[in-house]
């Protein structure tokens, strides 16, 4: 299913960026730096990512703010207003993972076809160590409303554990009923979908 796919590379491509702000230093430059790199994993992968405004801030906790970022893929667009990603060094060097806030704003999601979605607000943790990508505490609402935590192994390309759900309208609604949506998500209510664990 494209849009689950898509969600998936966005969080590896926040992950990318996670890493490459606490490989890096010093701290603005980093931004720069790894936001290069996520942009040249993101055309390894067959999306293109381009931005409009970019700026840095703090020391201990370093926040890196992007305005009207866009994420294009083969089939599917996100448009993000304002997006915020806060790393924290410390806490990344004692768990062994590279740790990542992300909080956006209004956001537009156009899918094959010129169907579109809107997402008003979103925010989650992001952990990422080797392959393994772990979100936890997901919250979004708008047109797509997901909630949860989900790991991902990017080498497997699979999702591993999964407590997530998703609302969804009539529109994806029907696109997750469909055969090739079957193997990632499982209904729950009208409207409720969850994500499955082990979706590859």
């Amino acid at each position: 299913m494209k849009i689950i796919k898509c969600l998936v590379c966005l969080i590896f491509f926040v992950a990318a960026f996670a890493e490459g702000c606490f490989i890096f230093a010093p701290r603005d430059e980093a931004g720069k730096l790894a936001l290069a790199y996520v942009r040249l994993a993101a055309s390894r992968q067959g999306y293109y990512v381009t931005y409009e405004g970019f700026s840095g801030s703090g020391i201990f906790n370093p926040s890196y703010r992007i305005t009207g970022l866009d994420v294009e893929g083969p089939m599917t667009k996100i448009t993000f207003s304002d997006l915020q990603a806060t790393v924290y060094p410390l806490s990344s060097v004692m768990s062994g993972s590279a740790r990542v806030r992300l909080q956006f704003g209004e956001t537009g999601v156009l899918l094959i076809g010129n169907n579109s979605l809107s997402l008003k607000s979103g925010e989650m943790d992001i952990s990422a160590a080797g392959n393994l990508v772990s979100v936890t505490d997901a919250n979004m609402e708008g047109d797509v409303g997901i909630s949860g935590d989900i790991a991902f192994d990017i080498g497997a390309r699979a999702i591993t554990e999964s407590t997530a759900t998703v609302k969804v309208t009539p529109l994806v609604n029907a696109m997750l009923g469909t055969q090739a949506a079957a193997r990632f998500v499982e209904p729950i209510s009208p409207g409720v979908w969850r994500i499955k664990k082990n979706a590859r």
